[in-house]
């Protein structure tokens, strides 16, 4: 009697397909930027007017559109963008995700309400 091999070893043709499946998920993997957007800058608007913000930018409440919003301006691909929007003098925090372009704080282009302050 001749015992029987439990682990046998895989024969060519299954070697190939998963050497060419694995080249096909890499290939499609989402390490391009393509796949993904980055965010350009950041703007008040209020549809019409517009002020780009700078890094660490001071602005005055004068020097705003009425009834402004925050804008982000992305190129590439996205599905979604986190706005985490912090009140330095009180240390509140608000915080939205936004699935729909444009991407706006607050939600849906509605105008900035929650106060003047260093945020």
């Amino acid at each position: 009697m001749s015992k029987k091999v439990l682990f046998e070893t895989p024969n060519l043709k299954i070697n190939l397909f998963v050497l060419m499946l694995c080249t096909v998920l890499f290939g499609y993997s989402q390490t391009d930027s393509r796949w993904c957007g980055n965010i350009e800058s950041f703007e008040f608007t209020n549809g019409q007017e517009s002020v780009s913000i700078e890094n660490n930018g001071n602005y005055n409440i004068g020097e705003l559109p009425e009834d402004f919003y925050l804008n982000s301006n992305i190129h590439g691909y996205s599905q979604s963008l986190r706005y985490t929007v912090t009140n330095i003098d009180t240390n509140q925090t608000y915080q939205i995700v936004e699935n729909v372009l444009p991407y706006t704080f607050p939600a849906g282009n509605d105008a900035w309400n929650i106060g003047s302050g260093s945020f």
